[in-house]
């Protein structure tokens, strides 16, 4: 079996994922397409050569069909909508069969001119569908989607990528910490719908309270919105509780930022599956995040998870974990529990009897 995975990502979920397949599987060959302008360009072409050479299986992860904001091209999501059908048709015409990891049933920032369109056609075109949680077939099935070929496989944890080299007190020196303070954090890209600026205000308005003196946000990531950053920085600025670092995190730093924590929170507006999240729990941190999407099956237990609804909820999930000391390594082993349920050994094996059953031509039913 030859697989053509799209597009390479620089996440280390596609090697935990691939790398027991091929290990399993030394036969079979899983092949990455890069997202470059080139091969967007000449997508038909660059995956017709693949076809010549035997690959059979077109294993879609996101859709990067679409044409960068920073180009300017006027009508971009038109434009983008249309090479988007393209792409997918030239799949399908090629006689590639498809499967489609469902990350996002849609992008959170627009790509094309019709997302939902993309979605449901996707979703026709594909042979199967692999979700991460039963929430995704059901956000599917609110977009008109077909998900009568959607199979539940979950996603992984990160254990082994990110090297913990670093005792908590050297973390914290490091980060400017005091070993007194106790800390939040938000790690992962910076972008509108993650909640950042709701944690921001209410954080501030603990951290204004006496109670509170004593503790710390840390958010750290990349972030390509302007207007989102300048919010953060200058939120930061004005607070001595508030520690931002901008920019992309080296692998070799990320844990630091966990060791040197108490809580990690994550206040999503949207969300289908959260790879942060599940990096937190890898970690075994005490979690306060939104009941949405895939975070509903995270167990209550792993942290505070509040209703977004409510007013002032997420003030609220802040104070129960900053005031309830006891409670914290309870929630950190359930965290850590939660991570290891997502072992990639199972994953994987699971993923690949869909791609074999794909290629055979057998149909699929959620699981």
């Amino acid at each position: 079996m030859r697989v053509l995975i799209y597009p390479k990502s620089i996440n280390p979920y596609h090697e935990l994922l691939y790398s027991p397949i091929r290990a399993a599987h030394p036969a079979d060959k899983f092949t990455y397409l890069a997202a470059s302008p080139r091969n967007l360009l000449f997508f038909p072409l660059a995956i017709a050569v693949k076809r010549l050479q035997g690959y059979r299986v077109f294993h879609l992860h996101w859709h990067t069909f679409y044409l960068d904001a920073k180009y300017g091209v006027p009508g971009r999501k038109f434009i983008s909508l249309i090479n988007t059908l393209i792409c997918l048709g030239s799949i399908k015409l090629l006689g590639y069969k498809l499967v489609w990891t469902v990350h996002n049933v849609l992008p959170h920032e627009p790509q094309t001119s019709n997302d939902r369109v993309v979605t449901r056609l996707t979703a026709r075109a594909a042979s199967a569908l692999i979700v991460h949680s039963a929430h995704t077939i059901a956000e599917l099935h609110e977009q008109g989607a077909d998900t009568s070929k959607a199979v539940i496989i979950p996603h992984g944890n990160y254990d082994g990528i990110y090297p913990r080299s670093l005792s908590r007190a050297q973390a914290r020196a490091k980060l400017g910490i005091k070993p007194h303070e106790k800390v939040v954090l938000f790690f992962g890209n910076l972008r509108p719908h993650k909640g950042v600026e709701d944690l921001l205000a209410a954080y501030t308005k603990l951290a204004a309270q006496d109670a509170y003196k004593n503790t710390r946000l840390v958010i750290a990531g990349a972030c390509r919105d302007a207007s989102l950053g300048k919010i953060i920085a200058d939120t930061a600025r004005k607070s001595k509780h508030i520690l931002y670092r901008e920019g992309n995190v080296a692998d070799e730093d990320v844990a630091m930022y966990f060791d040197a924590s108490d809580i990690a929170c994550l206040p999503f507006q949207s969300v289908t599956t959260s790879g942060s999240i599940i990096l937190a729990a890898t970690f075994g941190m005490p979690l306060v995040t939104p009941r949405l999407g895939a975070i509903k099956e995270i167990p209550a237990g792993a942290g505070v998870l509040y209703d977004p609804s409510e007013k002032d909820a997420l003030q609220r999930a802040l104070q129960k974990t900053f005031t309830t000391d006891a409670s914290l390594p309870k929630m950190a082993k359930a965290s850590r529990g939660y991570a290891d349920s997502l072992a990639w050994e199972n994953i994987a094996r699971k993923t690949y009897a869909v791609l074999r059953k794909t290629l055979a031509g057998s149909t699929t039913a959620a699981s």
